[in-house]
């Protein structure tokens, strides 16, 4: 069974060496997925999405990225925005900042969040991974697609 959301995110904030135990910028996440007018942007998505790369093969370096990325790619969303992962990007910038995360792992989250958009390829293994997480719902069955 996968690990409650929150732990899941505590235990994430401890491997990126971040200050605290990351609860307050868990709790904002979680009310930022909850609001509403989100239909599929929800934290079910981001479950969704850390259950897809607990399936993935593991490679190194880059899974706390990743999982960082995942929490963070649609924490910003209004269907009348263009710029919804630049903002979402940003909002991980200030939490992870303020929490003191290496500057080289909040650009490479950062980054991981800005190709969420999917306006091209991935260039490197883990936003072809990230990339693959975030579109895997439409290689789903019709109920779970609906």
């Amino acid at each position: 069974m996968a690990a409650e959301p929150r732990v899941r995110f505590s235990a994430l904030w401890r491997r990126l060496d971040a200050a605290g135990d990351g609860a307050d910028v868990f709790e904002r996440l979680a009310a930022a997925y909850a609001e509403e007018g989100r239909a599929y942007h929800t934290i079910e998505h981001v479950n969704d999405c850390l259950a897809r790369l607990d399936e993935a093969p593991a490679f190194s370096g880059s899974s706390n990225v990743v999982e960082a990325a995942i929490w963070f790619h649609d924490v910003v969303y209004d269907t009348h925005r263009t710029d919804n992962e630049r903002l979402s990007a940003e909002w991980a910038g200030r939490a992870l900042t303020a929490a003191g995360v290496s500057g080289p792992t909040i650009s490479r989250v950062q980054g991981l969040v800005l190709a969420t958009d999917h306006a091209g390829e991935p260039t490197d293994d883990a936003g072809r991974l990230l990339s693959d997480i975030d579109l895997s719902v439409l290689g789903s069955e019709p109920v779970a697609f609906d």
